[in-house]
């Protein structure tokens, strides 16, 4: 699923005439940004953002949700920035995987590398992946993020056209400044949406203010999975500790080098991995449980031949009618 929806937005990248730049993006995955234009929030790690292309990633998101014991139709909230889009993706494969039901918001403003391409921002990619057919991958609700989540410092040219751009998606836009306001829109929107129906996990991707806060105890979290015990105020903590105060487990995706070492996944891998090697992994097999089910496909069908011939050469001898 990740493979395919990378080849996607490869795809909609070259046909935009953007060109991938095999310096930074060697494996050509068509989704490593920009070192900086007018819509990079932050610095980034290049190294960072090439791993996260990994598609294993995709399922070691699955293994997260397996964890957390989440399964199909349990509601996961995203909120994912502009830096990581291929992290997004990945966590919007293992929920198609698992038939989970995401609620995903994301942000414009990209750091250095991320989606922080003009002409080809995260709202360019995912909504090729939804006039691919993939609708699962559409945010519910968009943000400029950035500086007080809103662009600030960014020229009001930029900032208009991804208005305008965000207008014409019809998303749900959230545009107040104001960290604690902003929370409470965000969370009064959910309650909309969802009613009664509980809130099983919240994926934080990047770190958009509005997600992490600003309070620096949002440094503590490590990598993957979180059950938050210490929060930080609601006037500082953003969406993901107003979550958290709700029981709601935490999946946090930012520091890169951190989650691969934990989980045993490669550093910058050049190439990727096979998309064989996701799939086994997606689907909870291990290598030789998966060679020995080939390898019994593939007598069962030597042998289906085998008797199909027999019953072949029985006809043509007239030996078929004798045995009946």
């Amino acid at each position: 699923e990740m493979v395919q929806a990378l080849q996607i937005v490869r795809g909609e990248r070259l046909n935009r005439g953007i060109p991938i730049d095999l310096v930074t993006d060697p494996n050509q995955t068509g989704i490593i940004g920009y070192e900086y234009s007018e819509i990079t929030s932050t610095p980034g790690e290049l190294e960072a953002k090439r791993t996260t292309t990994n598609p294993d990633m995709a399922a070691l998101m699955v293994s997260f949700f397996k964890e957390l014991g989440l399964s199909r139709g349990d509601i996961v909230v995203v909120g994912s920035s502009g830096s990581f889009p291929s992290l997004y993706i990945a966590c919007l494969s293992a929920c198609e995987a698992m038939g989970l039901a995401p609620l995903s918001i994301i942000s414009l403003m990209a750091s250095e590398y991320g989606a922080n391409i003009p002409g080809f921002n995260f709202l360019d990619m995912v909504t090729a992946l939804k006039e691919a057919g993939k609708t699962a991958f559409y945010p519910g609700a968009v943000s400029i993020g950035g500086e007080s989540d809103s662009g600030k410092g960014v020229s009001s040219d930029v900032i208009g056209k991804l208005e305008t751009q965000i207008e014409s998606s019809g998303l749900q836009y959230f545009r107040n400044p104001s960290l604690k306001e902003g929370t409470q829109e965000r969370l009064d929107w959910l309650n909309e949406l969802i009613g009664e129906r509980p809130i099983k996990a919240f994926v934080n991707i990047g770190g958009a203010t509005a997600n992490v806060g600003t309070d620096p105890i949002f440094l503590y979290l490590k990598p993957g999975v979180n059950h938050i015990s210490q929060y930080a105020p609601f006037e500082t903590g953003g969406l993901l500790y107003a979550l958290a105060r709700q029981g709601i487990p935490v999946i946090h995706l930012l520091y890169v080098k951190g989650l691969v070492a934990q989980n045993g996944l490669p550093w910058d891998p050049i190439p990727l991995p096979s998309e064989l090697s996701l799939q086994r992994k997606l689907l909870g097999v291990s290598e030789k449980a998966a060679m020995a089910t080939l390898f019994l496909a593939y007598w069962a069908i030597a042998l289906l031949l085998r008797l199909r011939g027999a019953r072949t050469l029985r006809h043509r001898l007239g030996l078929f009618d004798r045995q009946r």
